[in-house]
């Protein structure tokens, strides 16, 4: 049996030292403005968080705390995630419907995951849409609060 004595560690080239699953930073951006679409289109909101990469092999944790949406009829909204303008290759997320025509206010908070496979500054811009074109709304009456978050998860 050997045993080992460090009277100090210190990282390789001083680059850092990495664990698997470990969060390496994190950014977020907050809004508090009412916004609202009829869109059937996906359209931006104009809510967007950046985040440059320490490694090309790390996932992007991206949540969305959307606080204060409000639909109105019998209408669904959906949200959608663009990298650097293109629309990031996950599930629509943040669909919110309740099947009915009363006019219902809530909160969610959809999770996705992301690979850019770059170090280079990523730039995520939540978009949206209203199924049928009837108004759709975030942070109504200026109370909501809307968090978007870019966590970079090391591999």
């Amino acid at each position: 049996m050997s045993t080992l004595y460090v009277d100090n560690l210190q990282p390789n080239l001083g680059s850092g030292v990495t664990s698997p699953g470990h969060v390496v930073q994190t950014n977020y951006t907050t809004n508090t403005s009412w916004l609202s679409t009829t869109s059937t289109s996906e359209t931006s909101t104009g809510l967007s968080v950046t985040i440059a990469p320490h490694s090309s092999s790390s996932k992007i944790k991206l949540t969305a705390y959307l606080s204060a949406l409000r639909k109105s009829g019998d209408n669904t909204m959906s949200f959608f995630w663009y990298r650097n303008g293109s629309k990031v290759e996950t599930p629509v997320f943040g669909l919110f419907d309740t099947s009915d025509t009363q006019q219902i206010t809530d909160s969610v908070t959809p999770i996705s995951f992301d690979a850019p496979s770059s170090t280079s500054s990523q730039t995520y811009t939540l978009y949206w849409k209203s199924a049928n074109g009837s108004t759709v709304s975030l942070n109504v009456g200026n109370w909501g609060k809307t968090v978007l978050m870019a966590e970079e998860i090391a591999q």
